[in-house]
């Protein structure tokens, strides 16, 4: 997924008020693209067929 200059932008300033450091293009990028491609995988729905977790597998 491409990732505007704008929102890399805003990345790197939310990070930096998160954890006090400054990051460069290629790190904020990757890091971005990271969370992006994990907020994707989380979001998509159980497939039909499929029973939620229950139990201590569950408590994770």
């Amino acid at each position: 997924m491409e990732i505007s200059p704008e929102q890399l932008n805003s990345f790197k300033i939310i990070y930096k008020e998160e954890y006090g450091e400054d990051l460069s293009d290629e790190e904020a990028s990757e890091m971005a693209g990271n969370l992006l491609d994990f907020l994707l995988l989380i979001s998509r729905p159980i497939p039909e067929g499929r029973e939620p977790l229950d139990g201590p597998e569950a408590d994770f």
